[in-house]
C-alpha cells in the first residue's frame, strides 16, 4: 500500500471545508498514511466562502493557500503539484462527495501498477434536477460513458482531471497545459499528452460523487467559453473532442451556422429555462462553435 500521499484541491467561490473533513475522516483510518491536504483559493471573489474556507488552515495536516488572481484550471494544479511534498499526489474537484473507503482504493497496490490512476465520477440521484437543471441532465446522460469497461477502452481519450492519482514527477515533468486559461478542456489535453509520452495510465471503479450542480444560466455561460477554448486549440485537440470530429464530417457547416443565427437565440432560451433539452444543448454548442469559426 502507498504511504505518503498529497491531496491537493483547487478552489474557486465555492465551500470545501465539508470535503477536506470527509478526508481526514477518512485519514484517521490509514494509520501507517503519512499525508498533507492542501487547499488552493484561485482568486476567488466570494467574501463569505473564502472567510468558510480559511477554517481549513487550522484543521491537521491542511495548509490554506490563497491566490489573490485567477489563474485558471491548468495553472492552478501545476501549482499545487507544485507546492506538495510526498510522491503521490490525489488531485480532485472541491465541490465533490466522498463514498466510503474511496482513499483506501486509491492507495492499494495493483499488477497493473500505473503512474496515472483516474477513478471516475457519478451523479448523486435528485429527480428533481433531472426535471429543470441543465448541468444535472447532461451529467446523467453522460453516466454510461463512465464505466471503468469504457473507460479503460480509451483511456487517455477518457481522462478527467475531477478525481485522479498521479506521481509528482509525471507532472512535474507533463504540467497541464497553462496556455488554457478559459474554462473547459485542459484535462483533454492533458490526456493526450500523457498518450504522446506514452505515461501508464489505469481507470478504476473509485468515483467521487458530483452533488452541487450550477445554474442553467451559470452552466450555459460556461459551455459558451469551452467552445472558444474549443477553438483556439482545435488543431491540438483534433480526434479527442466528438463535437470536432463531427465539424470535420459535417457537409452541412453552413445550414448549421445560419440556423444558429437565426435561431440560436430560442435554443438559448429553452437551455435557460425549465426545462432544458439535451438535443437544444448539442444543436447550440455546434452552432455556437460555427460561429466563432467564421
Amino acid at each position: 500500500m502507498k504511504t505518503e500521499l498529497s491531496i491537493l484541491l483547487p478552489v474557486h467561490n465555492n465551500v470545501c471545508v465539508g470535503l477536506v473533513q470527509q478526508l481526514l475522516e477518512q485519514v484517521a483510518t490509514i494509520r501507517t498514511l503519512d499525508y498533507e491536504i492542501i487547499v488552493m483559493e484561485d482568486g476567488s471573489t466570494d467574501a463569505e466562502f473564502m472567510k468558510r474556507n480559511s477554517a481549513i488552515s487550522t484543521m491537521s495536516g491542511c495548509r490554506y493557500i490563497v491566490l489573490e488572481e485567477n489563474i485558471g484550471r491548468a495553472a492552478v494544479r501545476n501549482r499545487l503539484a507544485q507546492e506538495a511534498h510526498y510522491e503521490w499526489l490525489l488531485l480532485m474537484d472541491s465541490d465533490v462527495q466522498l463514498q466510503p473507503f474511496f482513499l483506501e482504493n486509491y492507495l492499494k497496490d495493483r499488477e497493473e501498477d500505473a503512474d496515472v490512476v483516474c477513478g471516475g465520477v457519478r451523479i448523486l440521484s435528485d429527480e428533481r434536477l433531472l426535471e429543470n437543471n441543465l448541468r444535472y441532465k447532461y451529467e446523467y446522460d453522460a453516466q454510461p460513458k463512465h464505466l471503468v469497461q469504457l473507460r479503460q477502452a480509451e483511456p487517455y481519450k477518457s481522462f478527467r482531471s475531477t478525481n485522479f492519482l498521479i506521481r509528482r514527477q509525471t507532472l512535474m515533468e507533463i504540467p497541464f497545459d497553462e496556455r488554457i486559461k478559459g474554462y473547459g478542456y485542459e484535462d483533454v489535453l492533458f490526456g493526450k499528452m500523457l498518450c504522446i509520452k506514452n505515461v501508464s495510465l489505469l481507470h478504476i471503479d473509485n468515483p467521487v460523487i458530483l452533488s452541487d450542480f450550477e445554474n442553467n444560466n451559470e452552466y450555459l455561460k460556461k459551455v459558451e467559453e469551452a467552445m472558444h477554448t474549443l477553438y483556439s486549440f482545435a488543431d491540438e485537440l483534433c480526434g479527442y473532442s466528438p463535437l470536432l470530429d463531427g465539424v470535420k464530417k459535417s457537409k452541412c457547416k453552413w445550414a448549421i451556422r445560419i440556423w444558429h443565427i437565426l435561431f440560436g437565440w430560442i435554443e438559448r432560451d429553452n437551455l435557460k429555462g425549465k426545462s432544458p433539452s439535451l438535443t437544444a444543448l448539442k444543436l447550440y454548442k455546434l452552432g455556437y462553435f460555427l460561429k466563432i469559426k467564421n
